[in-house]
């Protein structure tokens, strides 16, 4: 693994404190934002080798990532400010993994797993700003995680990757569904019931190919209740939410093209990508008029 999350050691050290005594502590959040940072710095150097090594689908699959991190960086900076602290002496550290795709997709996975741990350590703290940045933080590292998993899976031919890769699928599944619920209500009470229609009007979809994933993960006799979303906090405005919703379905399109174009004709992952990928596109249509055109198999 890559040393860019070595800094949120220290955020985990925390885990062993009582969410109590956790809540009552002055917070230090410049390993949070730190991380963001290298991670920003480090996705962008994995992007660009990607592209050297001609695969613009795994290189898109990692820049889908980048916006929401960038997000944090934005908002973990803000909040420091705030505290009193300067967020501009945070620059990049580490130097950037790279490798194989499926070694940078491996890698990328156990550094999201670790982010994923920091911002649930971080969501015991009871302080409403401190919390909220937590679940934003919790919610895209775990997206990342199970889109991760999703496409290492797709790079391979074996039992442990199809059950790795539909369980990831129905995750991301699950998340885009808790999310849609969360953000279409929140516009609702923003006024804007266009957008909110639109978001809802998404849904179906989505419970539709989750329940297709179930019964495919059931009839080969895996428990499809373990695939678990993450927590979903909505956004302040409208725009904010519009942001959210482009970065999503574009992250879903651009994971579900690496089983598309990497797993044999008819294979359940493949299966499963192009069921679903069309509605990501269909998303982007419909909230941005965003047309992008995709090879068929």
């Amino acid at each position: 693994m890559s040393r860019r999350f070595l800094l949120l050691v220290i955020a985990l050290i925390c885990a062993f404190v009582t969410p109590r005594a956790f809540a009552a502590q002055t917070v230090d959040l410049t390993p949070y934002l730190q991380a963001e940072v290298n991670e920003v710095a480090t996705l962008t150097a994995q992007v660009s080798y990607l592209q050297q090594q001609a695969d613009p689908i795994s290189a898109g699959a990692v820049a889908s990532y980048i916006p929401d991190h960038q997000m944090m960086v934005n908002l973990l900076s803000a909040q420091i400010t705030a505290m009193g602290g300067n967020p501009a002496a945070v620059v990049p550290t580490g130097t950037p993994f790279l490798g194989t795709k499926q070694a940078i997709f491996n890698n990328d996975m156990a550094a999201h797993a670790n982010v994923v741990n920091a911002y649930q350590n971080l969501a015991k703290n009871t302080d409403p700003a401190i919390n909220r940045l937590a679940m934003i933080g919790w919610n895209g590292a775990a997206r990342h995680f199970s889109s991760l998993q999703f496409a290492l899976a797709s790079t391979t031919y074996t039992p442990t990757s199809t059950h790795d890769g539909l369980f990831a699928a129905l995750t991301l599944e699950r998340a885009t569904i808790a999310d849609l619920q969360t953000q279409s209500a929140r516009l609702s009470q923003l006024g804007d019931t266009t957008n909110a229609n639109k978001l809802m009007a998404l849904i179906p979809q989505h419970q539709t190919q989750a329940s297709m994933l179930m019964t495919q993960i059931s009839q080969l006799g895996w428990n499809p209740a373990t695939a678990v979303a993450p927590p979903v906090v909505a956004f302040d405005t409208s725009n904010q939410i519009l942001a959210n919703e482009r970065i999503i379905n574009t992250q879903l399109v651009n994971s579900y093209a690496i089983a598309i174009y990497s797993q044999p004709a008819n294979s359940p992952l493949q299966i499963a990508a192009m069921q679903t990928q069309p509605i990501a596109l269909a998303a982007l249509n419909s909230l941005f008029g965003v047309q992008v055109v995709t090879r068929t198999v």
